[in-house]
Formats: structure tokens, sequence, C-alpha cells
């Protein structure tokens, strides 16, 4: 008799099991912050200005002083009547929040720092048996002032 009980009872709780393996999935989209910064988003430059710019990294608080490395980024191409242009950084160059950049425009003579990185854990695809965490860009230093973000980079003219 215990036996018929428990068949009767494996049906349901197969289905109630599979059921709530289905709603617990995570939603397993991309959490984009601060340990991807591969792009900067330029406003008020016009493309020839910012067709090419010169990264500079620098040890965290080290005043600018002695430049680690250096790459060249490229822009790509903005749609018609964009008020930005995005910067794209090859991922083996990103940014990382343990350094400050220097940010030099070649066609236009401008240099911007970037430095003092502030990030949050986030939390990213929720669900019932996962839990992710991201680090969430929340505010930055251009040029010694304090930028509050959304996660993106920004340099304004």
């Amino acid at each position: 008799m215990k036996l018929l009980n428990f068949k009767k009872l494996i049906a349901p709780l197969l289905f109630v099991l599979i059921l709530c393996s289905f709603n617990s999935c995570c939603t397993n989209r991309g959490c984009f912050g601060a340990d991807d910064m591969n792009q900067i988003y330029f406003y008020g430059f016009t493309p020839q200005e910012v067709d090419t710019i010169v990264i500079k990294r620098f040890d965290r608080n080290s005043s600018f002083k002695t430049v680690l490395d250096s790459v060249q980024a490229f822009s790509m191409p903005a749609e018609a009547g964009s008020s930005f242009q995005i910067i794209l950084i090859d991922d083996q160059d990103k940014l990382h929040i343990d350094f400050d950049y220097k940010i030099e425009i070649p066609a236009s003579g401008k240099t911007f720092t970037i430095s003092d990185f502030v990030i949050r854990k986030e939390r990213c695809n929720t669900g019932f048996l996962c839990n992710d965490f991201y680090n969430d860009l929340n505010s930055y230093k251009l040029n010694g002032k304090v930028t509050a973000t959304s996660g993106i980079l920004e340099i304004h003219k």
C-alpha cells in the first residue's frame, strides 16, 4: 500500500521539480561592468577628432608619472546624427580599475585623465539556484573631477 501511494506522489513531485527548474534558470544575460571596460563614449567630438586615440596606462595613484604601456584605439562608425562616438578597445588592452589612464586625442591635442574608479557589487542573472554578481562601475575621476556613471566611460568635449 505504501509503495502505491509513493508511486502516486512521484508524478506530481516530478512535475513540480521540472516546473521549478524552468523558473529557476538564470536569465543568462550579459552583465557588463567594470571588468568589461572596452569602450569609451566621446560626446561632442567629430569623427575625425576621435578616429584614433592613444591610451596610456599608469600605476594607480602614481600621479601619472611613469607610463606602463600605451595602445592605440580606433572609433567605430557612428550613426548619422549621433551625438557621440564610440572607441573600441581590444579585450587584451581594456581598461582595468587597478590602473589610472591618460586618453590622448592627437587630432585635437586634448588629453584626459581617468582615475579613482569606484565599483559596487550588483546582482545579475538571479534565479532559484543561481545568483551571479558583477562589478558595476559607479564613478571615476575625469581630469580630477568625480564623474558618476551608469556603467559607461564617457568623455565630453
